[in-house]
């Protein structure tokens, strides 16, 4: 629809006497649509929401007097919000230790698909610094991403990293199906996508669980290669 309207408009503005294209000059002018619709698109999905929400997304852990626990789990679900499978994988994670488990519903935050990899770097690396910030840090922080949770994960581990320096905790960095790509650019080139060369990289150690059979592209073994994700020890 927006290529349509970009065409008429292309018409309308380089017709001649009589407002009408020749057969050559049309062609031309219409071969301009995609590249004009596609740098409009991938501008759209690389800029802040134009609103910003009502209120600040809140800390991964609550700021006052309360210590950070030991081994801190933080549970990053898609962009469909908390369901019962990251509720399985909260719960998994929680039961041995009786660990501190964090689903954090980002949804508020998350704009829509198209911006969702781009707002969801801009959370992360709030996160990140804010936890990184704190005086006490915990011993271990375990950053769970889901589908395009894996951006907000990712971040986070980036930012936290960067602030908390020589104080920082281990990071484990799980990513589940993560969904690789950002704006219009990064779904035509898979192979390049952001996640797949830039995932991991920050974290202490890092896996990558993948399906088979994932409607979602971008995350699934058949649409990207296996992530570089060797353990920085």
């Amino acid at each position: 629809m927006l290529a349509f309207f970009l065409l008429c408009s292309c018409v309308h503005a380089s017709g001649g006497a009589g407002g009408f294209l020749s057969r050559a000059s049309w062609l031309k002018k219409s071969l301009l649509v995609p590249p004009v619709a596609f740098g409009i698109l991938e501008a759209y999905s690389r800029a802040p929401p134009l609103i910003p929400p009502t209120e600040a997304p809140p800390p991964l852990l609550p700021p006052g007097a309360a210590p950070a626990p030991s081994d801190l789990v933080v549970v990053l679900p898609g962009a469909g919000g908390p369901d019962a499978n990251t509720a399985r994988i909260a719960a998994a994670l929680r039961a041995p230790g009786g660990r501190e488990v964090v689903e954090y519903d980002w949804r508020p935050w998350k704009g829509d698909e198209l911006r969702a990899p781009y707002d969801a770097l801009r959370l992360g690396t709030r996160l990140g610094t804010e936890l990184g910030r704190r005086t006490d840090q915990p011993r271990s922080v375990h950053l769970v991403g889901v589908s395009v949770g894996a951006f907000v994960a990712d971040a986070i581990a980036k930012s936290y990293a960067t602030t908390a320096g020589a104080a920082k905790a281990n990071v484990h960095l799980t990513l589940c199906d993560a969904f690789t790509a950002r704006g219009l650019a990064g779904l035509a080139r898979p192979a390049t996508a952001y996640g797949v060369a830039t995932f991991g990289s920050s974290a202490d150690y890092c896996e990558s669980i993948l399906n088979t059979d994932d409607p979602v592209p971008h995350s699934r073994t058949g649409d990207v290669p296996r992530l570089p994700l060797t353990p920085r020890l």
